[in-house]
């Protein structure tokens, strides 16, 4: 089964799980929180990271992302999928982006987060596409 670029690391869940977790943080995360989300995105090397870096990177984010949302429920959320996942984690596909373009993406939704604007329309205009080809996808 051929997945979209960005979904082609995460399965079906964990790719919708970010909406309502970012816009919890949009709303509210405090100042600090969010520039601390933004310095991580910044800190990842893609030069020299591996797929596996990538992994505990967006493990990292997604963790960020929930504690500066204040939301016991998408802290437990994230929590729960990072313990489920463990070793099960879905593989790279061969035709996943490099890493570059995937923490591209995580990037610019963290500056839209601390600029305050665009973060949550930015998210969804990136995965809905991808998760309405991979439902489609299912479909057939």
């Amino acid at each position: 089964m051929r997945r979209a670029p960005f979904a082609a690391t995460r399965s079906r869940s964990s790719s919708s799980r970010g909406s309502p977790s970012w816009t919890s943080a949009r709303r509210r995360g405090s100042a600090d929180e969010k520039a601390r989300i933004h310095e991580l995105t910044l800190a990842f090397d893609e030069g020299s990271a591996t797929d596996a870096d990538f992994a505990a990177f967006e493990e990292t984010f997604w963790r960020a992302v929930a504690r500066a949302g204040k939301n016991r429920i998408f802290g437990m959320e994230v929590a729960w999928w990072y313990g489920t996942l463990a070793g099960a984690r879905p593989s790279v596909t061969a035709d996943a982006p490099p890493l570059a373009v995937r923490i591209a993406f995580y990037r610019e939704l963290a500056r839209c987060l601390v600029a305050g604007t665009g973060a949550t329309p930015y998210y969804l205009a990136v995965t809905s596409p991808q998760l309405d080809a991979l439902f489609a996808q299912d479909e057939k």
